[in-house]
Order: C-alpha cells, then sequence, then structure tokens
C-alpha cells in the first residue's frame, strides 16, 4: 500500500514544501485513493493490538520537505531518551483557508445543499446504470418503462421523507387512510412505479465486476460510483479546521455481507465499519474508507498506524491537530505525523513500544495527579483518573492549568487537575460519526 507521508527514519532537508493540492476532478468513476488498503482489524475498538512499529512508507517524500524548522521537530536520535526537564512545545501557527468553499444565497433551499455533494452527473449515472440492470434481468417485464432522471431524483427524495415519517411498511404511504397515506407521495409517483423503482435501482454494472477470485475484485463493486463521489465532494466543498479526528463509524446494515462487522460495544452493533477523518468540533466526514476485512488481500499488522497516514495524507505541511485513540496512537506514528507537518494527541497503551518507564510503570498517584516526560514535542503523559490513562502527543504543552470535575464515592463532587493533553484530548476528540442521519429510511434488511 502507498501512504504518502514520510517515516520517521528518513532525515529531513532544506527543500521547499509542495505546491497546495489541486482540487480533485469530480468525476465519480475515478479509483478512489486506497479504497481496499485497510483491513485486518479486530471488530472491536478496545481489543489490545500491538501497533507500535510502522512499515515504511511507500511514497517517496525526499523531494518534499517542510520548511519547518529541523529544531522544531522532534529529536531522532537517542530514542530511549525522555527528559524529566518539561518545556514547552514549539510548533508553527495554523494559517490555512478553513470552512466552505462554495458559500450558497440566504435563500437557498435544503435541497441546494444536497446537490453539492450529490451532483447531477451521479443522477444520470443512476439513471443509465438502472435502465441498463432492468434491460439485463428483465426484458420480458411488461409493467417496466424507462427511468428518467427526474424519476430517479423523486424516488431517492421519497425515501428521504420515509426517513423522517417513518411508517412499518413503504406501502402505508399510498393507503387510501387519510392517517397513514401521504398525499404528497402519491401526487409525485404511484406505488406501482415506486415498487419497480425499488426492484431495479441500481448504481454500476454488474457485468463489469471483476470475478472474485482474480486480481482487483471489488466487494464494493455496486456502490463503487456513489462511494468515489462523495469522497471528491466532501473534500471539495469545505476545508478542513485545524482539529481533525480520526476514528470508526458503522454504517448499519443487516443483509449478508462479508464485510458486515459485529461491534457489541457500539449503538449501531452491525453493519460496516468505515474508517473516517472528521472536524473534531462540527463532525463533518472530510475523508473516509470502508474497512474491507479479512479478507482483504492487503491486510497486515500496524493497522491503526497506515490508517492514520491514508486518511491524513491530504494534511501535509498544513498545521492539521490529529485527535485518536489507543488503537492508532504510537510512537513512530506521531514522529513520521511531525516530520510532516502534522500534530497529534491521542490515548495509547502502556505497553507501547518507545515510551519511558516513568510513563507505563508509575508510582502510586491521588486522582488528579499526572507524570509528564519529554522529548522534543513529543510528550508521553500518564494521568490519574478513576484509573491511569496514558497519552502521548506532540501538539501539547506537558504542563499547564486545566481542571475537571468528578464525583467521591460518597456523592460529592471534587475538581482535579487535567493536564493539557487530556484537555485537548477530552475536548476535541470523539466527534466521528455524527454525521449519522438523525432518520432515515430502513434499508437494511
Amino acid at each position: 500500500m502507498s501512504v504518502d507521508l514520510e517515516d520517521e527514519s528518513e532525515s529531513p532537508g532544506s527543500v521547499s514544501p509542495p505546491s497546495s493540492v489541486k482540487t480533485s476532478d469530480l468525476s465519480f468513476d475515478e479509483e478512489s485513493d486506497g479504497a481496499s488498503d485497510l483491513s485486518d482489524r479486530n471488530p472491536d475498538s478496545d481489543i489490545e493490538e500491538d501497533n507500535d512499529e510502522l512499515p515504511d512508507s511507500d511514497g517517496e517524500f525526499d523531494s518534499q520537505l517542510s520548511e519547518i524548522p529541523s529544531s522544531q521537530l522532534t529529536s531522532t536520535s537517542d530514542e530511549d531518551f525522555w527528559s524529566e526537564q518539561l518545556e514547552d512545545i514549539d510548533i508553527p501557527d495554523f494559517s490555512e483557508m478553513t470552512g466552505p468553499v462554495h458559500m450558497l444565497p440566504l435563500n437557498a433551499q435544503a435541497v441546494d445543499f444536497f446537490q453539492l455533494f450529490f451532483v447531477e452527473q451521479f443522477f444520470q449515472h443512476l439513471t443509465e446504470q438502472t435502465n441498463l440492470y432492468a434491460q439485463q434481468t428483465s426484458e420480458n417485464d411488461q409493467h417496466w418503462e424507462e427511468v428518467t432522471t427526474a424519476e430517479i431524483k423523486a424516488f431517492i427524495g421519497i425515501n428521504i421523507l420515509m426517513g423522517v415519517m417513518q411508517l412499518s411498511s413503504y406501502r402505508l404511504y399510498w393507503s387510501s387512510d387519510p392517517f397513514l397515506g401521504n398525499t404528497g407521495i402519491r401526487s409525485v409517483m404511484t406505488e406501482n412505479r415506486f415498487s419497480k423503482l425499488y426492484q431495479y435501482i441500481h448504481v454500476n454494472n454488474n457485468q463489469t465486476a471483476v470475478p472474485r477470485d482474480s486480481e482487483g475484485f471489488d466487494k464494493l463493486h455496486k456502490v463503487r460510483p456513489m462511494i468515489n463521489m462523495v469522497e471528491h465532494t466532501f473534500k471539495y466543498h469545505y476545508k478542513p479546521k485545524q482539529n481533525q479526528t480520526v476514528d470508526e463509524a458503522m454504517v448499519k446494515y443487516k443483509g449478508r455481507f462479508s464485510i458486515k462487522q459485529y461491534m457489541p460495544g457500539k449503538p449501531i452493533k452491525r453493519g460496516m465499519k468505515v474508517w473516517m477523518r472528521s472536524d473534531s468540533t462540527s463532525g463533518y466526514c472530510h475523508q473516509f474508507n470502508v474497512y474491507m476485512g479479512k479478507d482483504d488481500p492487503n491486510k497486515g499488522p500496524k493497522l491503526g498506524g497506515k490508517v492514520v497516514k491514508l486518511l491524513c495524507k491530504d494534511l501535509k505541511w498544513k498545521g492539521h491537530h490529529i485527535y485518536m485513540d489507543r488503537y492508532f496512537t504510537s510512537v513512530p506514528l506521531l514522529r513520521c505525523l511531525e516530520r510532516n507537518g502534522i500534530y497529534g494527541c491521542g490515548t495509547i497503551k502502556c505497553t507501547s513500544i518507545g515510551l519511558p518507564d516513568d510513563i507505563t510503570d508509575p508510582p502510586r498517584m491521588a486522582r488528579g495527579e499526572s507524570i509528564a516526560r519529554q522529548n522534543g514535542n513529543l510528550v508521553a503523559t500518564v494521568w490519574q483518573d478513576k484509573k491511569k490513562v496514558h497519552f502521548l502527543s506532540t501538539n501539547s504543552n506537558p504542563t499547564g492549568e486545566g481542571s475537571t470535575f468528578r464525583r467521591e464515592k460518597n456523592g460529592t463532587r471534587v475538581e482535579i487537575d487535567r493536564p493539557p493533553p487530556v484537555e485537548g484530548y477530552h475536548n476535541l476528540y470523539g466527534r466521528c460519526g455524527q454525521e449519522q442521519p438523525v432518520a432515515c429510511q430502513n434499508t437494511s434488511r
């Protein structure tokens, strides 16, 4: 797998940083970047897995080194050296343009925003593929008439409305009962026509799919054009803010599918797992990648680090801050990100390679106490909450004022100290999944 981030082992140079990345073509039939490169993660993120060493990056990055002075980069020598002498970190200010790229007028409707992400070309493609599938499978279906792009849009709109006004069966929306039937839906499309579109709706040509046992087989072939489209439009219409979160989200699905996961600790327990990089405050999804399951040909160890590097490759040299949990965080990963002008903060397993003994095996501490050790901008922290929690960061000072409240066993509310890495992680991690719809039409079988 090619992940174009410089590995920790490479030496810094003095070349200019790369020019700004140009906006990708919105054509939805392009190959998505690394769509099948992520695999073999255990079904739940709490499962312990060694994630301390990362393989060398395939991409050559020596010719695209940052203008960040090497004095600000964490030292690559004396790997086991951690200092008890703590000082403020030194990282550049964030100066990128952020937020919406295309501002709609004040009188814009919800559909105008929807069509920023689901472009006209996609609806035309959906129309062609639906007609093609009907022709391939049911040439003698006397009740089928070729669908138009306007009908496809109406069909999708009806499905969205069904998610807002949910009934036990879609047929009830055409009921003559005034308490159940929806006159708006009936005026747009008949029940029989809706059923036919439901039968033949298609996103991709089955006959162009690569056979299962052949190289290039894609488990997501049926929806690949739609995935490619939203991958582009998500990035095209909104520039990422400084603080980003890398995590996983679940897409509910109960049908038979080899990549379906069971995660008992999640609100959505069965479905497809998606790695995501989202805005840490709004939850806006900037980039995602579907977890392809343990049969993925590219599966291998150290998946957590590969995921972060893949999802963050568009952020090189821009000074973003990435927040992640202990599945992803490691000393080599944060060094690699820092060398590429990206800074991070995350919880980390106490058994991770490279942490100092004072952090992995600290003395007994009272609640709210912490110990920090530092190597350049790299700060390792252990903080005593109900249990000891370990953090690794390159974007937080080792010491500073911060606090939170906890309840004692007798019910009293007490204030305890919270060091900067813990403060930042608590405030800015955990927004992935907020993009989940409030309501949707249940098509998960």
